[in-house]
């Protein structure tokens, strides 16, 4: 059995991929006036509901150097 040569998408990231699909451009999906879309908050690929939850490497960055 031979696995599959990508990773399966977050399902954030295949939002992502739909709104560039819809917007026609990464620059457009930024710009998108469509506010009312129930994906909207989630265009860019992040999930803003999880804002400061997990181990960034930035925040281990700033561990390291106020240490």
């Amino acid at each position: 059995m031979t696995q599959p040569s990508h990773k399966p998408l977050t399902p954030v990231k295949a939002i992502r991929l739909k709104c560039i699909e819809c917007a026609r451009s990464k620059k457009n999906v930024r710009e998108c006036p469509l506010t009312d879309c129930p994906l909207y908050i989630y265009r860019m690929g992040t999930n803003p509901n999880r804002k400061g939850i997990g181990n960034h490497k930035s925040r281990r960055r700033e561990e390291v150097v106020t240490q």
